[in-house]
């Protein structure tokens, strides 16, 4: 919980808004790290975190959810207030700014209301303040809210009048990321920027920059190393890699991997613990237990989904834990998997219980990171996954495994898909081939005797399916339970549907019956693999299918600029420039204009939504020879995109002289999907380095 308690460690408003000052005016990284650097040496430790968050247009961490809520209609009239112009002043010059960062700037200028005293502006009294607007709620706090804004605004001068508008409508446009922060932290308390990793790795575990610059100014590098993962603190979530091929990724896993379905569904981490744990006025009890929800971007989304927290607080089996799944919208009459746009319908404040009816959802659940008290990261994957199966028992399995002892596994209407497979008691090893994988009690294994040598193949559920049946989500266990009881929430929780193997024939079996279930592909897992917070790392592989004439994937790009459009277009965007981004160099660096796949209503909502990341030049953390474009975006939205294939590019920056000298990589004949991927950062899209991969792969294509 951040405090927001007045103390005696001052930092000036002043101080922070001649740094920002310069960090706009500057369009290199290396000056906006140095001007980071000396900010942060002048600022006290003890609210070292609150400037931090500052810098992020934040009031803490993602998780806290803290909004201000604040309304541009009573931003206006507490700036006419406390400027004593008319609303119709203000309104003039708002239109003629298009920023109510500026507009404060030239209405503060000439003060026609004399305040009783005037003292300088502290940053813990801007923070204090603005967290309280943020708590305001109920009856009469618009009047709070006009009152306190008012408060700051007749105490400050034009130029920091500039930045609290500025923080109040989440419109401070810095430039700067998460890993530049990073950067100046490392060299402003450590004086060496190697140190980066260490302070890294404590905000991939903790999800809180705040935390890490106080930890680390406050008590040095190793205060920093002991943070911890703790419950009800979202961890940075693991990424993938991908493959264009299961060859290609069993290459990379040493000959043998885990294979799970990859869901069309938003990532979730949920966490469970004692009520002790609860913090005032945020429990989300369930059976006399806290459970909270939390989004691949660290954000509490728990309030989302009460029929997952009832279901999860049911669940006896799980304890103090911290697992991670895939939510999957389901039609509730046919079990079929419903896109990911359909899951955007549980995105709501109000209707919460309408929308749980009409989409309603179930959790794969695919990983644990935290159990009996203490991290299991570490743990290697085929042990993770053997805790999962002790932890993730759900009613429908405990009926599935009732029933199935009486099934004959020949039955292809209710047994094993196509009759071919044949259950075995066996427990212990399992053979593989060229390897040999362990599994845990409770295991079932699975022969395959089609194929020579009768290979065991470990599975946890069953796999073949014919492609013409329904996508359905889990069938073998609605199998048992739909003949009684039509409430989806008897199987709201499983375990996502997983083999290990080492047989390419085998997972691209798996895969097909992914593909036949609505899912996107499957993802390969490495079986030694330790649980790397915030890392992209090729000991998980995505594998998705393949397109007819197009890319082996789709590519999530990032706005950053667009052209207006012309003929029916007129008034909205023709063309959106996008990016891939550079980890290396914490860069977006261009790739593509896009202009096709948008349907009318897409033109009119991206017209809106982007209005707000609008910024006057482009960013100093993009790249692109595109310089011509109308309008500049704040890297902030990311949306889909397939394109038919990669070529090389004199006009984009994405991967320059990676291939050849002067050129960079585009997209030839990119189109809009009419997926916008609001489960993900700017920094969570599509690598540079992922896209030289996926070109390389075509080349290789070609050549065959």
């Amino acid at each position: 919980m951040i405090s927001t308690e007045i103390v005696l460690y001052t930092l000036l408003l002043s101080k922070l808004v001649d740094t920002f000052e310069k960090m706009e005016e500057t369009r290199s990284r290396l000056l906006l790290t140095e001007n980071l650097v000396s900010l942060l040496k002048q600022t006290e430790c003890k609210i070292i975190d609150k400037v931090i968050y500052l810098i992020q247009g934040k009031l803490g961490p993602p998780y806290e959810g803290i909004e201000l809520g604040l309304a541009e209609k009573m931003a206006i009239r507490s700036l006419a207030q406390s400027s004593g112009k008319s609303l119709t002043d203000i309104l003039t010059i708002y239109r003629k700014k298009g920023d109510l960062g500026d507009t404060a700037a030239e209405a503060m200028k000439i003060k026609n209301q004399n305040t009783l005293f005037s003292q300088e502006m502290t940053v813990e009294r801007v923070f204090t303040t603005l967290y309280k607007i943020s708590k305001s709620t109920g009856s009469g706090s618009q009047e709070t809210k006009l009152r306190l804004v008012s408060s700051l605004l007749n105490e400050t001068t034009p130029r920091e009048a500039r930045y609290i508008m500025k923080f109040l409508m989440g419109t401070l446009r810095l430039g700067i990321a998460d890993f530049t922060v990073l950067d100046s932290l490392s060299i402003a308390f450590t004086h060496d920027k190697a140190n980066r990793s260490l302070l890294e790795n404590a905000y991939n575990v903790s999800g809180d920059l705040g935390l890490v610059a106080r930890e680390l100014a406050c008590n040095g590098i190793e205060s920093v190393r002991s943070i911890q993962i703790t419950l009800f603190k979202p961890i940075r979530p693991m990424l993938a890699e991908r493959a264009s091929s299961i060859d290609e990724g069993l290459n990379r896993m040493e000959g043998i991997a885990g294979a799970e379905y990859k869901l069309d569904g938003e990532r979730v981490q949920i966490h469970k613990g004692k009520t002790n744990h609860v913090v005032k006025g945020k429990a989300n009890i369930s059976n006399g237990a806290r459970v909270e929800l939390f989004s691949r971007r660290l954000e509490n989304i728990t309030s989302h989904y009460p029929d997952v927290v009832e279901a999860i607080g049911k669940m006896n089996s799980l304890k103090e834990v911290i697992v991670e799944g895939e939510i999957v919208a389901v039609d509730p009459s046919t079990w079929e998997y419903l896109p990911f746009q359909e899951l955007m319908h549980r995105r709501r404040k109000y209707g919460v219980e309408e929308a749980m009816q009409s989409y309603p959802v179930i959790v794969n659940i695919f990983d644990v990171l935290y159990s009996d008290a203490k991290s299991v990261t570490c743990y290697p994957y085929k042990e993770r996954r053997r805790i999962l199966r002790e932890l993730v028992k759900t009613e429908g399995e405990k009926l599935a495994a009732v029933s199935d002892a009486g099934k004959n596994m020949e039955d292809s209407s209710k047994g094993a898909r196509e009759g071919a497979w044949k259950k075995s008691e066996t427990e212990g090893n399992l053979e593989h081939g060229k390897g040999t994988g362990v599994h845990g009690t409770g295991n079932v294994v699975i022969e395959n005797p089609k194929k020579k040598g009768n290979v065991k193949i470990q599975y946890e559920k069953a796999l073949s399916r014919k492609k013409t049946e329904p996508r359905l989500a889990n069938k073998n266990l609605t199998d048992v339970t739909q003949s009684s009881s039509k409430d989806i929430s008897i199987n709201r929780i499983q375990l996502i549907t997983q083999i290990m193997s080492s047989d390419e024939k085998e997972i691209q079996a798996f895969m097909d019956s992914a593909i036949a279930a609505g899912c996107e592909g499957i993802m390969l897992k490495h079986r030694d693999s330790v649980y790397r917070a915030g890392s992209r790392e090729y000991l998980w592989i995505k594998v998705k299918r393949e397109y007819s004439s197009e890319l082996a994937d789709t590519l999530d790009l990032v706005i950053i600029g667009a052209l207006y459009g012309r003929g029916r277009r007129v008034g909205k965007y023709g063309a959106l420039l996008l990016a891939v981004y550079d980890e290396d160099r914490d860069l977006f660096r261009s790739v593509s204009k896009v202009g096709t796949g948008f349907t009318d209503q897409h033109l009119e909502n991206f017209y809106n939504s982007l209005e707000s990341l609008r910024i006057g030049h482009k960013s100093p953390r993009v790249d692109t020879r595109m310089d011509q474009m109308d309008v500049w975006f704040e890297p902030k939205i990311v949306i889909e995109v397939i394109a038919s294939e990669i070529t090389l590019s004199p006009a984009h920056t994405a991967g320059l002289n990676s291939i050849r000298e002067g050129y960079g990589l585009a997209l030839r004949f990119p189109k809009f999907t009419g997926k916008i991927r609001d489960d993900k950062g700017p920094e969570d899209a599509t690598s540079v380095h992922e896209l030289i991969e996926i070109f390389k792969q075509q080349l290789k294509k070609r050549t065959k």
